[in-house]
């Protein structure tokens, strides 16, 4: 039996859910600042220039919306955290981190059948850092998240039965000055349809480098995140899947195809798989995710040295499987390296 997954449920104005999510996450949040100040100091330099950063990205988020801010700032009060900007670099924190190819996550969705999920992939030393959060807003809308303690938006779906999954895309920008992806993703998660999610990624207006697949009543499109623009694709497939390489983007992205060997054999894995499903079930897709077959670049990815030296290990740290019609959440910790694994170890988490 893999480690207990812990869930929190968060309710109210965005200072109550701030507060809330703060005084109950506490210890997480200040281990995930600590592990993320050394890769910001270690991108930025020094500490003036994380700040000035991170305060640069706040004032991009009072923009998109201010009711961030508010939540945000409560965090810190209730994790007792003295500098807030550390919060808002965290949540910021893929924008800061200056990805240059991390083997990440594979995000698979099969719209016509309201199923979507993906593996979570990133740094060892968060594993332990992840919860699953529900959160019910004034207007009774409700969002089911997993995410890291203190950044409140990623993978997760909504009351409304739409769905997104996460994927971080290689950029060769230095500085990525957009709206932070995990703001862009809470926005995706408040939103009831389709067409607003669209609104909200527009919104943003791109400066970060990402992809989310977004699904909803046998619909679904994926959004491709550059340092300049959004690029909206509608998925036609009974499949789909996106990796760590753009595949929609009409401007070149100049990345040698070396770099990206990884991202491509799980996309190339996943599309094999794709042609010889006999159903499109979360057991299915449960299985794709669960993929071990080509060693260091399989989909369920063991632990292993990051290639820059700046993360430590890492690998898969959870899996992901909803089925959005029932608004539910499958969850399994880890990977084989992981304490405790095992592969059919999902814990379920419903919209309550």
């Amino acid at each position: 039996m893999a480690d207990r997954i812990q869930i929190i449920t968060l309710r109210g104005l965005p200072e109550e859910i701030g507060f809330q999510h703060g005084k109950s996450l506490a210890s997480k949040i200040h281990r995930n600042i600590k592990f993320y100040r050394s890769i910001f100091l270690n991108n930025l330099g020094n500490e003036a220039q994380v700040l000035k950063a991170a305060q640069r990205h706040k004032d991009q988020i009072k923009s998109y919306n201010p009711d961030y801010i508010t939540e945000i700032d409560h965090i810190a009060l209730g994790a007792e955290i003295s500098e807030p900007l550390w919060l808002y670099a965290m949540n910021a924190r893929t924008e800061l981190t200056l990805t240059k190819g991390f083997n990440e996550c594979t995000a698979v969705v099969f719209p016509g059948h309201q199923i979507i999920g993906q593996t979570w992939d990133w740094a060892v030393s968060v594993e332990d850092n992840f919860v699953i959060m529900e959160i019910q807003l004034p207007s009774g809308h409700k969002i089911l998240q997993l995410t890291e303690a203190g950044i409140i938006g990623k993978i997760g779906l909504n009351s409304s039965g739409l769905g997104q999954t996460l994927n971080i895309l290689w950029s060769t920008d230095n500085i990525l000055a957009g709206v932070p992806i995990h703001i862009v993703l809470r926005e995706v998660l408040e939103s009831k349809t389709l067409e607003e999610a669209k609104k909200a990624i527009k919104r943003s207006g791109g400066g970060t480098a990402s992809n989310i697949i977004v699904s909803q009543d046998g619909g679904a499109f994926d959004a491709e995140f550059t340092a300049d623009d959004t690029y909206i694709h509608y998925v036609q497939e009974n499949a789909y899947v996106h990796t760590n390489h753009y595949l929609h983007c009409p401007k070149p992205i100049e990345i040698a195809e070396t770099d990206t060997a990884n991202s491509r054999t799980r996309h190339k894995t996943a599309l094999d798989k794709f042609s010889s499903l006999q159903e499109y079930s979360v057991a299915e897709m449960m299985a794709i995710l669960s993929d071990r077959s080509k060693g260091t670049n399989s989909i369920l990815s063991e632990n292993k040295p990051d290639t820059f030296e700046v993360l430590g290990d890492i690998g898969t740290l959870a899996t992901i499987v909803m089925d959005l019609e029932n608004r539910s959440m499958q969850v399994r910790k880890g990977n084989p390296a992981s304490p405790s694994f095992a592969i059919d170890d999902f814990t379920e988490f419903r919209l309550s």
